[in-house]
C-alpha cells in the first residue's frame, strides 16, 4: 500500500512490479486522481499468476547397491530432473542409523547388517540398499577361530592364548599389518595341533606367509581355498602327518617354498607347486630367505613335473618314491 502524489500537465506514468514469489494469483489497484477534480478518477488493475513451479521429474542415484566394511565410507551422487525443477534440494536419511548413517551423501558403516540409504527432492525419491561387512581384522580372526576349533585349539599350548576381543597381533603365531594388509602365519610345535585344516582359507587372502612346521597332529591336505592366498610368498610344510598336498597353487607370487619330512605324504607332486617365476627370481624373500624350492624326504610318488625343469639350481629334490 502506498500513496504518493505527483503534479503532471501531460506525460506517462510508468509502474514496476515486483514479481510474484507467492503460489497464489495476487491483485493490485492504481488509482489516478486530477487534482483539479475536473477529470473522474481512473483506477488501473494489475494481475499477476501465481510463481511458476517446475516439479521435480525423477531422482536418481549413481549406485543402486553398496558394500562397504564396518568404519568404510562411500559417498553417493544425487541427480534431480529436470536441471530447471524448482526445488532441488536433496534430503538424505538412512532406514538404520545402527549400520550405517549418511550426511550430504557421504555414508558411513557403522556396523555389520544392512541399511537403506534415501535421496529425497520435490516429493520423489531414490535408494540405495548398503550391506556393511565386518572390516579386515574381524573377518580373518573368524577365520583363524575356524582353524582353531577344527585343530583342537583347546589344548593349544600357547604363552599368549587367541582372544577375539584383543588385537591379532596379540595372537601367538600371528602377524598383521593393518597398513600393508598383510597375514603371517607360524604355527610352529607349541600349537600341538590335530586334524586337517578347514576349508576357511578365502577369508584369508592378505596372508603372505604360511608355515606349519613340528605338528605331527596335522592329517589330511590343503583344502579348496587354500588357493584363495593370491599373495602368499612364503610357503612352509615340515614334519606333519599330512596324507597328500593338493594342487592348489595356481597364481600365487611363491618364492621360497619348503616341503620336507613329511613321512606320510603320498600322491603325486604339485605341478603348480613350481609354477611361479619368482622361485627362479636372485633375490631375499621377506628380507631372510633365499628363493628357491625345496622338497625333501616325503612320500610322494608318480613322475617329476617336467615343467620344474626351468628351476635348475633354484630347486632341491630328494627322497622319494618317484618313478619315470
Amino acid at each position: 500500500s502506498f500513496v504518493g502524489t505527483k503534479s503532471l500537465s501531460s506525460g506517462k506514468l510508468t509502474f514496476d512490479v515486483k514479481a510474484n514469489d507467492k503460489t497464489e494469483p495476487r491483485t493490485g489497484k492504481v488509482t489516478v486522481k486530477d487534482k483539479s477534480g475536473k477529470a473522474q478518477p481512473q483506477t488501473l488493475t494489475f494481475k499477476q499468476e501465481k510463481k511458476k513451479v517446475i516439479a521435480v521429474e525423477s531422482v536418481t542415484l549413481d549406485k543402486a547397491t553398496a558394500t562397504l566394511e564396518v568404519g568404510g565410507t562411500l559417498t553417493l551422487i544425487a541427480t534431480v530432473k529436470p536441471d530447471d525443477a524448482t526445488d532441488k534440494t536433496v534430503s538424505w536419511s538412512s532406514s538404520n542409523e545402527k549400520v550405517a548413517t549418511v550426511k550430504d551423501g557421504v555414508v558411513k558403516a557403522v556396523s555389520e547388517g544392512k541399511a537403506e540409504i534415501k535421496a529425497s527432492a520435490g516429493g520423489k525419491s531414490a535408494t540405495c540398499a548398503i550391506t556393511v561387512n565386518p572390516d579386515e581384522e574381524s573377518r580373518i580372526k573368524t577365520a583363524l577361530m575356524k582353524i582353531y576349533d577344527a585343530m583342537d585349539g583347546a589344548h593349544w599350548n600357547l604363552r599368549d592364548k587367541w582372544d577375539t576381543q584383543k588385537s591379532l597381533n596379540s595372537w601367538q603365531g600371528v602377524n598383521w599389518n593393518g597398513e600393508t594388509h598383510e597375514l603371517k602365519l607360524d604355527f610352529n610345535g607349541e600349537f600341538k595341533m590335530k586334524g586337517s585344516s578347514p576349508d576357511c582359507f578365502d577369508e584369508l587372502t592378505a596372508c603372505v606367509h604360511f608355515w606349519i612346521q613340528n605338528q605331527p597332529g596335522v592329517t589330511g591336505t590343503l583344502p579348496k581355498s587354500f588357493n584363495s592366498l593370491k599373495h602368499l610368498k612364503v610357503l612352509v610344510i615340515e614334519s606333519t602327518s599330512m596324507t597328500s598336498l593338493a594342487d592348489v597353487f595356481a597364481g600365487m607370487p611363491l618364492g621360497y617354498v619348503s616341503v620336507s619330512n613329511n613321512l606320510s605324504m603320498t600322491g603325486p607332486l604339485p605341478v603348480t607347486l613350481g609354477e611361479s617365476d619368482s622361485l627362479m627370481a636372485d633375490a631375499m624373500v621377506e628380507g631372510t630367505y633365499e628363493t628357491g624350492l625345496t622338497i625333501a624326504n616325503n612320500g610322494f610318488t608318480g613322475s617329476f613335473p617336467e615343467s620344474w625343469l626351468r628351476l635348475g639350481s633354484k630347486m632341491t629334490l630328494y627322497s622319494h618314491k618317484l618313478d619315470g
